[in-house]
């Protein structure tokens, strides 16, 4: 079982491979049953079982906001779970902050659930 601290720099290291357009790095961190859970209101809401699905909400999501400018202002770490609060470009100007729950187990990430401060921020692309 990793430690807070190791969990923590995986869940950096997961951000720093998306900010620099290494997706590689992030699904690395990814369990293959990943779930990831985003918020209904956005474009791109709902909930994505599997690195395949995770992929095709990426591709999705990438229309909206830009992965490149990704920012984590904090992150928080309490044994299996790390929470960081990140911002983002949005495709259509502006930028959105949103906190990201990271559940890990063995080293790799089993749940993200994601909370997006005003989703309004967010629209779906014309």
């Amino acid at each position: 079982m990793a430690t807070a601290a190791e969990n923590k720099e995986i869940v950096r290291a997961a951000y720093e491979g998306m900010a620099t357009g290494n997706p590689k790095a992030f699904f690395d961190a990814l369990d293959p049953e990943i779930v990831i859970i985003e918020p209904d209101p956005l474009p791109y809401g709902g909930t994505y079982k599997g690195q395949g699905e995770v992929m095709e909400f990426m591709k999705g999501a990438a229309q909206v906001v830009d992965g490149s400018t990704l920012r984590v202002e904090s992150l928080t770490a309490d044994e299996d779970r790390v929470v960081a609060t990140v911002r983002l470009a949005v495709q259509a100007g502006g930028e959105v902050e949103m906190s990201e729950h990271w559940t890990l187990r063995d080293g790799r990430a089993v749940e993200l659930r994601v909370f997006c401060f005003d989703p309004t921020t967010v629209a779906a692309p014309a």
